[in-house]
């Protein structure tokens, strides 16, 4: 099935462990009744785990190429070209309805997102439909409401409030994820803030991660 001449694209952010990783299953085994999906996962570690979990899930697979990974880097800053070569040789080498990307969790999604509207770059070949950020609703709290001076990762100076920040501000939905483990008043403080830095974004309160994949995700533009 071909949905139209351009894939669109889905793309995650949110910050390490706040479950973009869940999501992506998630929409691997549900979204993939309906589509065949391509999947690039980003990791700035040596060997990209994310890849093999998510693979299980997946029609296709890295030896058919629908599946990519790439490793030891970052797909908005040092592999931008590694990026661009990969979303090439997936248009023209893999059979796919849909593509999502799982950026880093130390990713801005901007410059990510910015391949698909820049001329002559991925535009051509894919439809930018959805940036999802996936946010940890504890974490969240810790960094923004109780105001903890938590680093993004130990090899990253930033603190991680200008992280979450720039995931928030820019994405069309935000997965509130692990609600589970905050107080509603926590809760309510953290979509307080998530609305000051984004107040027209679209909220979707999860405890895994799961969300209806079709009204809430993939193809979010042509649904609204």
């Amino acid at each position: 099935m071909t949905i139209d001449e351009q894939p669109p694209v889905t793309i995650l952010s949110g910050g390490l462990g706040a479950g973009k990783t869940t999501l992506l299953n998630h929409l691997l085994t549900v979204g993939g009744k309906e589509y065949d999906i391509a999947v690039l996962v980003n990791d700035v570690g040596e060997v990209n785990v994310d890849a093999n979990l998510i693979e299980n899930g997946s029609e296709l697979s890295m030896e058919d190429g629908g599946v990519t990974e790439l490793s030891n880097g970052c797909i908005c800053c040092g592999l931008q070209n590694e990026l661009d070569r990969e979303l090439k040789r997936l248009a023209f080498e893999a059979e796919f309805d849909y593509l999502v990307i799982e950026a880093s969790g130390i990713s801005d999604p901007v410059p990510i997102a910015q391949r698909f509207v820049s001329p002559a770059r991925a535009s051509a070949l894919y439809d930018l439909d959805t940036t999802v950020t996936v946010v940890d609703a504890a974490q969240f709290h810790q960094a923004f409401v109780d105001g903890r001076p938590l680093k993004s990762t130990d090899d990253d100076a930033r603190p991680l409030s200008d992280l979450l920040a720039e995931q928030v501000e820019f994405c069309d939905v935000l997965i509130l994820n692990k609600c589970d483990l905050v107080s509603e008043t926590e809760r309510e403080a953290v979509e307080r803030v998530v609305r000051t830095l984004h107040p027209g974004v679209d909220v979707v309160r999860t405890t895994e991660s799961t969300v209806d994949t079709k009204r809430e995700v993939l193809r979010f533009r042509r649904t609204a």
